[in-house]
């Protein structure tokens, strides 16, 4: 792809982002990648970051990420939970992520889970506005369901709080 037409997706998504006055845009440099946006809402009280990535391996999509890492607390209240608990806490959140058509990923596994990732991709003959606040909002909504679910099982009393994002 151009580096013209790279730049000008970048500078579109940031701006689209930046107009909106709730996020802070910052790039990082990856080898992976043409650009991964670090996009994390400019009141702080949140606890979680997006990015926004074009991967050199995508040559028609970007993806749109955020990870998160359990604290002590989330580990032993997680680590706490029955088998068949947690395997119904996983199917829960699967099932979620599935409906909103979002990718999940329980690192090492569900049953030892240290760290969570979603990840939504958007196709560059998509990139309007439009679709990219729609995507974006998808997968902010999905890390509030996450909460929710953690809230449910008494993994976690972190709540969500959309008015940080949207």
């Amino acid at each position: 792809m151009e580096s013209s037409r790279i730049e000008e997706i970048k500078n579109k998504i940031k701006e689209w982002l930046v107009e909106r006055n709730v996020w802070t845009v910052d790039e990082k440099q990856d080898s992976r990648t043409y650009f991964t946006l670090v996009v994390e809402p400019i009141d702080k009280g949140s606890i979680i970051t997006l990015f926004i990535a074009f991967p050199i391996n995508y040559y028609d999509k970007l993806m749109i990420t955020w990870g998160l890492k359990f604290d002590e607390e989330q580990k032993k209240s997680f680590l706490a939970l029955k088998d068949d608990v947690k395997e119904d806490l996983a199917r829960d959140i699967q099932i979620g992520f599935l409906l909103m058509n979002i990718l999940l990923k329980f690192h090492p596994d569900f049953r030892n889970v240290e760290s969570i990732h979603a990840q939504k991709l958007l196709y560059l003959d998509g990139l309007t506005k439009d679709r990219f606040s729609d995507v974006l909002v998808s997968i902010i909504m999905a890390y509030g369901y996450l909460l929710s679910q953690f809230e449910k099982y008494g993994v976690s009393r972190k709540r969500f709080d959309p008015s940080l994002w949207i």
